[in-house]
């Protein structure tokens, strides 16, 4: 196992029942998830204990705690579960635009990729297929190997084509580009990425939120529409983002966050200042190779890396 020096969370997104193929990538199976959380049990501490002694700067190096991002279905089917019987509690930060069904399609589309091929490579090669044949081709093919060799390098567990298809996603095309991309796609293979029952296989719902603050977990903000690129966006839209976000789950757990979770780690000195705020008192990282330098920026190791 990974040395894991803290104060900081382990950073969990899908999971998936052994033998079973996963629904998202990044996922990891529950029984290796309940082995790895066995092995630093001793380690782990619950979300309020967490709080309170972030909130008295008594946080150690040996402290880790358990962080669950994007309120994804597996994670209360899965996960919360495991953690009853283990006895922890942990932070669950969740993103709120899904709940108005706007700015998810990206989870969409990957419901749609995982469900359909075998593999992800086997995805890409004929996703690639299908953009070489568009009307993108010719700047598609300009593209440089070593631009996406060198593209997010510094997550070891991406594999070429993630890269690829996340450099695509993220920085090539516009959100509006990607988004009809997508769904030109999914059209083409017959998939009806409009259905309504599509949403509870992928999410949880308001309820279950309640629900789990109601048996102790905490409930922190992600941003309202879990925004890559947030960090480029002024000060008055990025607080639109968090309070939104804070407004949102306060409604619907009828307690104030206290915590929160750069969405894809995107954050600049603005975001600290918004969330100090909105009485936030400490942000969590998705990473961990840098030592952290406060309270809002606290690192963590993502479970498929450890």
């Amino acid at each position: 196992m990974k040395k894991i020096v803290g104060p900081a969370g382990i950073m969990v997104h899908g999971i998936h029942k052994d033998n079973h193929k996963p629904q998202s990538q990044g996922s990891i199976s529950l029984n290796k998830l309940e082995k790895i959380i066995k092995k630093l049990k001793k380690r782990i501490i619950d979300a309020d204990k967490w709080i309170e002694k972030s909130l008295n700067n008594k946080l150690k190096k040996n402290d880790l705690c358990l962080t669950l991002d994007d309120n994804l279905r597996s994670q209360m089917k899965y996960a919360i579960p495991l953690l009853k019987k283990l006895k922890i509690k942990a932070f669950f930060f969740i993103y709120t635009s899904v709940y108005e069904k706007k700015n998810y399609e990206f989870e969409i589309f990957r419901y749609f990729y995982n469900l359909k091929y075998p593999s992800f490579k086997n995805f890409f090669n004929d996703f690639y297929k299908f953009l070489i044949n568009s009307k993108y081709k010719k700047k598609i093919i300009k593209i440089n190997d070593n631009k996406i060799s060198n593209y997010l390098s510094k997550y070891e567990f991406y594999s070429k084509e993630d890269r690829y298809f996340r450099y695509l996603r993220d920085e090539f095309f516009s959100p509006s580009q990607f988004k009809d991309i997508c769904n030109t796609f999914m059209k083409k293979k017959n998939f009806d990425y409009q259905n309504k029952k599509i949403f509870k296989k992928i999410w949880i719902t308001k309820k279950e939120i309640k629900k789990i603050t109601n048996i102790g977990h905490h409930v922190g903000l992600h941003s309202h529409d879990h925004n890559k690129n947030i960090f480029k966006m002024s000060f008055k839209k990025q607080m639109y983002q968090y309070k939104k976000n804070f407004n949102y789950i306060k409604k619907i757990t009828g307690i104030s966050p206290l915590s929160a979770s750069y969405p894809f780690n995107s954050h600049n000195k603005d975001s600290k200042l918004i969330l100090k705020k909105l009485n936030i008192s400490h942000v969590f990282l998705a990473r961990h190779k840098i030592p952290a330098r406060n309270s809002f920026e606290i690192n963590r190791y993502d479970i498929k890396e450890i």
